[in-house]
């Protein structure tokens, strides 16, 4: 009983925290010692910082390559609003804005850091108080930074492959440049529904949300099991492919 006692007693005082280093590293071949890492120090804010520094960089590369006013016209034309003007009048559009909507297109990135994650995380921590899991806002937040960090730099080395491989980079379509789901089996303007739902079926996305469902789990001591942990991102998931397909219907021509 005393060496039990001892033990269980010695057992927190031997837990350390990983280094930054290794978090970034290991979220890739062993989030769960990551995560395990964020129960006991739930840093996020250097991750955001490198995270936003790095989605820049990689923000800036191609919109050098593409073009910022192939990118805005791009973004003009999926614009439900613009079907009634000419391409020659997006085009135009689109030239005028470049010239001061370059700026927009190289910090966006920091939109999605710095305001997305801390509001998805707050709606992680909403479910998971609605469901009896105890878990403070500011580990759903580090593990929703160190998760991003896996997702961004996977997603951007395709990305980047892709747009310096490509022959004419005007021509890639930023929506669809990492072609890793089911969106390319159907033709947008024929099955914009069927194109939307593919195009949410996404390896990458998958692979996210099994990193943050593993990462719930481990957070909730494992008494929730990964299954369980993943109803919580996967409504989150659910309710924007539907909102997508609603979209994408309300405004099929």
């Amino acid at each position: 009983m005393e060496t039990q006692a001892a033990s269980e007693v010695a057992a927190p005082a031997t837990a350390q925290p990983m280094s930054l280093p290794a978090r970034l590293a290991g979220i890739f071949y062993n989030p769960s010692a990551v995560v395990e890492s964020i129960n006991i120090r739930p840093a996020w804010v250097v991750v955001l910082i490198l995270l936003s520094i790095f989605g820049m960089v990689v923000q800036f590369t191609v919109v050098h390559r593409i073009g910022a006013e192939n990118i805005i016209l791009q973004g003009m034309k999926m614009n439900p609003m613009a079907g009634q003007r000419t391409d020659a009048e997006l085009q135009e559009m689109a030239a005028e804005s470049a010239k001061g909507g370059a700026v927009m297109l190289y910090v966006s990135p920091l939109f999605v850091y710095w305001i997305f994650i801390p509001l998805l995380a707050g709606l992680l921590y909403l479910l998971a108080v609605m469901f009896g899991a105890e878990i403070p806002y500011k580990k759903f937040l580090s593990l929703l930074s160190h998760s991003y960090w896996m997702y961004g730099l996977a997603t951007s080395v395709v990305l980047l492959a892709v747009v310096f491989l490509a022959s004419d980079p005007a021509t890639i379509d930023l929506q669809n440049a990492v072609q890793a789901n089911l969106g390319v089996v159907f033709e947008k303007a024929d099955h914009p529904v069927l194109h939307s739902l593919g195009a949410s079926l996404d390896l990458f996305t998958f692979w996210h949300l099994a990193i943050i469902a593993l990462g719930i789990s481990i957070l909730t001591r494992r008494r929730w099991s990964w299954g369980k942990s993943l109803l919580l991102p996967g409504v989150l998931w659910a309710l924007y492919v539907a909102a997508k397909a609603i979209v994408a219907f309300a405004f099929a021509k």
